[in-house]
């Protein structure tokens, strides 16, 4: 049974977040590919929960935790990022995740991709996302 839950600060999960994104699958594909050090995970946190507009969405899998999904919130735009252990990928469930999070029509989605994350940009497209911008090696994608 998969579940989605809004992360709160100080919770046993913080550490899960900062090993899954400093695994060499996830972080080769992260806009930022060095290393995290905890003292840079926990600026990131008070970061996110400093800000009400910001949330960090746990996904469950049988009371496991196997991802997440970070939503930084502008005036009418919210921004997403995601990793999923490398166990549970190519099973949909980072797409009906993704699904359950970009519901409100006040908002457009956006996901700044790598140019190399192919999974990450095949996910994007299944959600329903289009690719608007090209960057160097980044690409802008938009959800309305």
């Amino acid at each position: 049974m998969i579940k989605i839950l809004v992360l709160k600060r100080h919770h046993k999960s913080e550490d899960f977040l900062l090993k899954l994104r400093n695994e060499p699958y996830v972080s080769e594909n992260s806009l930022k590919s060095e290393k995290i050090t905890l003292k840079q995970h926990n600026k990131w946190l008070l970061n996110i929960f400093g800000n009400p507009k910001n949330k960090i969405f746990l996904i469950k899998k049988n009371n496991k935790n196997i991802g997440y999904i970070r939503e930084k919130k502008f005036t009418k735009t919210k921004y997403l990022s995601w990793a999923l252990i490398k166990e549970q990928q190519g099973k949909g469930i980072m797409t009906n995740c993704l699904k359950k999070i970009c519901f409100d029509k006040n908002f457009s989605y956006k996901a700044i991709i790598k140019n190399e994350n192919f999974a990450s940009i095949n996910l994007a497209k299944k959600v329903g996302f289009k690719l608007i911008k090209k960057q160097k090696n980044q690409l802008l994608f938009l959800k309305v």
